[in-house]
């Protein structure tokens, strides 16, 4: 009634040592039209208090982690957190929590798309498909990752891989500094046309990376009744990838060249369980059980590269790449739990996303060569755009010996290593054929 006032103590009074909570039986709480306050004073880190509270009274939290299950829509007053000495106070909701468990979901699966920027170096995206032999030395930013890698060209078969060493940062989800390998086998097949100068290559090929031991790190961020808290915790895990790729190459003419290619893939994340610290700071701590993100990958893309000698008078060769990917069969793997809560999953993030890639390289000598990289992830959902710069240093053999096999119809292009060689030869051919042609010399 009016004038009248009440309080209902969940634990101990206001004041006093906070005590175990007890338990309320009853369906709803409500404040009339009088003065009313709910108290929670207790000790526990998870209480689930369930009842609907109705009504504008006040709601004041001293001790203890409260867990508000019940219906709200009904309530008009307010809620203070005022945390007694040495004491950690705070509330939440199965809704606010339920959203913390979506957010990890999401950012493991962001986290898995981006990170394929180092393999993406490592295996060529924006390279030259048919570049032949060489080793390259550099690194990426975006990643902060440091790289050896290169390829070798046995005939019709070309072996790729590399290995980086760096550390990469998704917002709450951050990976250590730790080794990415990589490797790739592809195989030319011969030209089914046989055109002069206009070499149309299919291929397939086969690959896949691994980081065999690295820590994940992640980051649950939410408002406790004192502003925005966050949890976090560690756990080792490892990440890999494979794929399986067919395409054609197509060498339109002395300067340029297309490529297009098909992929089938997969590529996972497992990680191991960790329990957050509980705090003031994080009063509703969480427990993430050890669990693998798996997703298969469907992929097309393309890459063009063009000469760029003619244009800009310097040996210089500009690549432009990129794809258009898509996730399916997702399963988190994401398990997490908390007092006073049941277990909670995610709903697995799907998001559409291309990448993007493009390269320059100068000839410094005639087997050293410099490149800068461009590559760049854009996505639906929560996945936004990232972009990786690159700079490395290539021992290679020059563009020009293979332009120059073009000019002595050379249908066959060989790899790099055996480049020379093979002019050397087209030119004595080419020679001979030219003496065939003379009329021989008649005597007087």
């Amino acid at each position: 009634m009016p004038g009248s006032s009440g309080t209902l103590n969940i634990g101990a009074p206001a004041g006093q040592p906070p005590v175990a909570p007890g338990t309320l039986i009853a369906d709803r709480v409500s404040f009339a039209n009088g003065t009313g306050e709910l108290v929670f004073n207790h000790t526990s880190r998870g209480y689930r208090f369930s009842p609907a509270i109705t009504g504008a009274g006040s709601i004041t939290l001293r001790s203890g982690s409260t867990i508000l299950a019940g219906d709200m829509s009904a309530f008009s007053g307010s809620i203070q957190v005022e945390p007694t000495p040495r004491q950690v106070a705070g509330y939440t909701t199965p809704a606010a929590q339920q959203a913390t468990v979506q957010a990890l979901g999401d950012q493991q699966m962001v986290m898995a798309v981006q990170s394929r920027a180092t393999p993406h170096q490592l295996l060529g995206l924006t390279r030259p498909i048919q570049q032949g032999s060489y080793v390259f030395v550099g690194g990426i930013l975006g990643s902060s990752a440091v790289m050896v890698g290169g390829q070798v060209s046995l005939g019709q078969a070309t072996l790729i891989g590399g290995i980086s060493q760096g550390a990469q940062d998704d917002g709450d989800l951050t990976q250590s500094t730790d080794p990415t390998l990589a490797a790739a086998a592809r195989f030319e097949f011969d030209d089914p046309v046989a055109l002069a100068g206009y070499a149309l290559h299919p291929f397939a090929e086969i690959g896949g990376w691994v980081t065999p031991d690295e820590t994940l790190t992640r980051t649950r961020v939410y408002d406790a009744g004192l502003g925005l808290v966050s949890g976090h915790g560690s756990s080792d895990a490892t990440a890999w990838g494979e794929y399986a790729r067919a395409g054609l190459i197509w060498k339109i003419d002395d300067k340029n060249q297309l490529a297009g290619f098909a992929e089938f893939g997969g590529q996972g994340v497992r990680f191991g369980r960790y329990t957050e610290a509980y705090g003031q700071n994080n009063p509703f701590p969480a427990t993430v059980d050890s669990g693998t993100l798996s997703f298969g990958v469907l992929r097309f893309g393309a890459s063009w590269t063009a000469d760029l000698q003619s244009a800009l008078g310097q040996p210089w060769t500009l690549t432009l790449a990129g794809a258009l990917a898509r996730p399916f069969s997702i399963d988190s793997g994401l398990s997490v739990t908390e007092a006073g809560l049941d277990p909670m999953t995610d709903s697995p993030l799907g998001p559409t996303w291309g990448e993007l890639g493009a390269q320059v390289d100068a000839q410094l000598t005639k087997q050293l060569s410099v490149s800068l990289s461009m590559i760049g992830c854009t996505g639906s959902h929560d996945l936004g755009s990232t972009f990786h710069g690159g700079l490395a240093l290539n021992l290679t053999r020059p563009a020009r010996c293979l332009a120059a096999l073009q000019r002595y119809n050379s249908r066959d292009v060989p790899s790099w290593s055996q480049c020379d060689a093979s002019l050397r030869l087209a030119k004595h051919h080419a020679r001979r054929a030219l003496d065939a042609a003379q009329p021989p010399d008649r005597e007087p």
